[in-house]
């Protein structure tokens, strides 16, 4: 019967290394580890390679159970990018997929690289691989809706309509929420040594955004959007926006 192909990770090689030079047969780490006799003989081999290697990864807080010892294609830009995502890590700053793919073409271009590179799902697949690099969930407030009053609300409503003979077309509904345009995302990228999921203090800058449309969905009226300033400065060069804006009567002009 053919024996199942195992491949050992980093830290199974490493293992196996120092077991060999402790004076441990081969032939019983070849069991142990369900490998062949010439696998163990590899290992010992190319045993200075594997522990270098297995260092940097270490002192990268990479991740030990890589069964693979091949380097980024462009070193320089995986190592600008890793650097920076641990530097705002550690200032509690959320990192998303898509911001460590802007940056990577960022650096790219800073330093010259790879004029194909796309910084695509593959290489941030990858990249997070390389770096053990896990997505966590920042916490922070949490407010429980009160399901059954809003249904109890939305059963009832519907029998008035039905009751009444109203036309969906005519029936609309409007809600003011709170945009917290600066926020930043609720979950983020960490690294391995990371076991707190606390994020930074989020920002509080917001507008006003009044909501409005009919039951049918088919009549959205524009967004009305309420922010501080009656005169935004952003706003000075602007013809025509696709929102209805108004200054708050909370700040003066």
């Amino acid at each position: 019967m053919k024996r199942k192909r195992v491949v050992l990770t980093l830290k199974e090689k490493r293992e196996i290394i120092e077991a060999l030079r402790k004076g441990v047969l081969g032939r019983s780490l070849a069991e142990k580890y369900g490998v062949g006799a010439s696998t163990i003989c590899d290992i010992k081999k190319k045993s200075e390679n594997i522990l270098e290697f297995s260092k940097d990864l270490t002192d990268a807080e990479g991740n030990p159970l890589r069964k693979v010892m091949k380097k980024a294609q462009n070193e320089e830009v995986d190592q600008a990018v890793y650097v920076w995502f641990m530097q705002k890590r550690a200032m509690g700053q959320p990192i998303s997929g898509p911001l460590l793919c802007q940056k990577a073409l960022h650096f790219n271009a800073r330093l010259g690289g790879n004029s194909s590179f796309r910084a695509s799902t593959g290489w941030l697949h990858k990249f997070k691989k390389r770096h053990g690099i896990r997505e966590i969930e920042i916490h922070g407030e949490k407010v429980s809706a009160d399901e059954s009053s809003a249904s109890t609300f939305k059963d009832e409503l519907k029998r008035y309509l039905d009751q009444e003979g109203y036309d969906e077309e005519f029936i609309y509904n409007a809600d003011e929420t709170g945009l917290q345009w600066k926020a930043l995302p609720k979950r983020s990228l960490a690294s391995r040594a990371e076991d707190a999921t606390t994020g930074c203090k989020p920002s509080k800058e917001r507008v006003t955004v009044l909501i409005c449309a009919n039951s049918s969905g088919t009549r959205r009226i524009p967004l009305l959007l309420i922010g501080k300033s009656k005169k935004p400065k952003c706003f000075k060069h602007a013809k025509s926006l696709p929102v209805v804006y108004r200054g708050s009567r909370k700040f003066p002009a």
